[in-house]
């Protein structure tokens, strides 16, 4: 995990079994973050959806990047879990 105090942010990688194991307590991992926190390879975590629509609510000062493969399955999941919340950006 990489976080910079400075201008906070925080990269977790899906892949990684060390990110990956803490990631599977979300919310006592993510809820106490500021910032940017980027997650990648997404597609490997679909039920962090309804976690995401938690901590968005929360109105604290924080933004999610998101990163990962995206078929339609997870945008779906994804665009009805987050409605409002999310925006798409599509490479390639």
């Amino acid at each position: 995990m990489l976080i910079e105090r400075q201008n906070a942010y925080h990269f977790f990688d899906c892949e990684d079994p060390r990110d990956s194991q803490k990631l599977q307590n979300l919310m006592l991992i993510l809820e106490p973050l500021e910032g940017i926190i980027m997650i990648n390879e997404i597609q490997l975590m679909p039920d962090i959806f309804a976690v995401l629509r938690v901590l968005v609510d929360q109105k604290k000062e924080r933004t999610f990047i998101i990163l990962g493969s995206a078929s339609d399955v997870l945008v779906t999941h994804s665009a009805e879990t987050l409605a409002g919340r999310v925006g798409w950006v599509g490479f390639g």
